[in-house]
């Protein structure tokens, strides 16, 4: 197969992460991937992993040279299906590609990506073969909110991760919790600062916190730290590409988000082996066994995420190296790499054998 990937976003996302991954992979497997995207970082990345990348400017919405380029560039490259994620690229790529009677298959990543209004409707309807998700609560969410699309145009394929070999992890002391998450609204971040703080304030403060991410809160977050007396303890780490090297240095794994689709944060961390503090809102109850591999609480309860992180604290070495074991037990009986991007393999021959008949 020839796939062409096509991502207008500025912003590093969990989709950029999963279209790298799985990309990668089927071009591991022989076929030809190529990416189309804005982000030059993003182009220089699946450069890296052997992938053909184009960058360029997506323009206005439904612009006639934008789509007339990628008209031209799936022609060029004999391109057999496509994948893409957000309304820009569906008024443009998703276009071209239904001219050239090129499926399209649209990645989503949220139900609220898509609404009710009339622009979509019709995208749906006319440029969009089929909608791939990664988790059953985004399938059950969009057959359920709308009605103009059926329940048979909704696939499932699990995001997944290279699970780590290597299952066996120490806890370590002072404990060491990772966040690693978009610095942004609705992500939790003061919340979980609020939670520490109460630890430190009934004499638990046998801890540090690193937070990996940018964006618009930043300050807010940064202030928040300053003004609860914890900047010895929670670090401001910055983006970094390579977290997934990073992971080893932690014992646990928090994320604070309002809702996550399928979070590929959670993913991460269960393929290294770090038991997860997690929101239970969205998909992330399909990763997270309460009480076996992590912990769930509701979001923004503070005093519910703070005893969970004491608990986490005083967990015997025992009960950590089993909870570690079912992290990484986690993602080898439901959710590895290999195995999930061979369904995405056949699902996306079958819908380029059904346009061809």
């Amino acid at each position: 197969m020839n796939i062409a990937f096509v991502n207008s976003t500025r912003i590093w996302s969990g989709v950029k992460t999963w279209m790298l991954e799985f990309g990668r992979e089927l071009q591991k497997m022989g076929h030809q991937v190529y990416f189309f995207a804005r982000d030059p970082v993003f182009v220089e990345e699946t450069g890296k992993q052997g992938c053909v990348s184009f960058g360029l400017r997506f323009g206005a919405d439904y612009s006639p040279l934008t789509i007339g380029y990628f008209f031209r560039k799936f022609k060029q490259l004999n391109i057999d299906i496509t994948c893409m994620n957000i309304q820009k690229e569906l008024r443009s790529a998703g276009i071209a590609a239904k001219m050239l009677q090129i499926p399209v298959i649209h990645r989503v990543g949220l139900p609220g990506d898509i609404n009710s209004k009339l622009d979509q409707r019709l995208s749906q309807k006319l440029v969009v073969d089929k909608i791939l998700v990664t988790s059953d609560w985004i399938r059950t969410e969009l057959i359920h909110r709308f009605d103009f699309i059926p329940e048979d145009k909704v696939y499932l394929v699990h995001n997944s991760k290279q699970v780590e070999r290597n299952y066996k992890k120490n806890k370590k002391r002072p404990v060491p919790f990772v966040i690693t998450s978009r610095l942004a609204e609705g992500k939790g971040h003061l919340t979980l600062i609020r939670a520490f703080e109460q630890l430190v304030r009934i004499g638990h403060d046998n801890f540090l916190c690193d937070i990996y991410g940018s964006g618009p809160r930043e300050g807010e977050i940064r202030e928040a730290i300053s003004q609860a007396g914890l900047s010895d303890r929670l670090n401001m780490k910055g983006f970094r590409r390579d977290i997934r090297d990073r992971l080893k240095d932690y014992s646990f794994g928090l994320l604070t988000s309002r809702e996550e689709g399928f979070p590929n944060t959670v993913a991460e961390y269960l393929s290294q082996s770090l038991p997860c503090i997690t929101t239970d809102g969205g998909g992330t109850t399909e990763l997270i066994e309460h009480g076996r591999n992590g912990f769930l609480y509701s979001y923004k309860d503070a005093d519910h995420l703070q005893n969970l992180i004491r608990i986490c604290m005083e967990m015997s070495d025992q009960l950590y190296s089993d909870f570690s074991y079912q992290a990484r037990k986690t993602m080898v009986d439901s959710f590895d790499l290999h195995r999930n991007v061979r369904h995405l393999e056949h699902h996306f021959q079958d819908i380029i054998d059904q346009s061809r008949t």
